[in-house]
């Protein structure tokens, strides 16, 4: 929950006009309140999302990319680009 609220704010700091926020837990997602459209997606059809979420417990504090890949997923991204 704490990475979709992050991305919540995130995405409202830097005014985006629209967002789609996409979560792999029913428990989390529904009760996520934000201004823009929040969904279920299982990690089954969200790998990439998935992969991320799981590096994503070895870190100790928010992470961002901008504009290089993390290696974490390259392999995903390049299957998904492939299909």
């Amino acid at each position: 929950m704490m990475a979709a609220r992050d991305a919540a704010l995130f995405a409202k700091e830097w005014q985006f006009l629209a967002l789609v926020l996409e979560g792999d837990t029913m428990l989390v997602m529904p009760g996520l309140k934000t201004e823009w459209k929040v969904e279920f997606s299982g990690w089954v059809t969200n790998k990439v999302a998935h992969r991320l979420a799981r590096v994503s417990l070895s870190y100790g504090n928010t992470v961002a990319w901008f504009e290089e890949t993390p290696d974490a997923i390259l392999d995903l991204l390049f299957e998904d680009s492939n299909s």
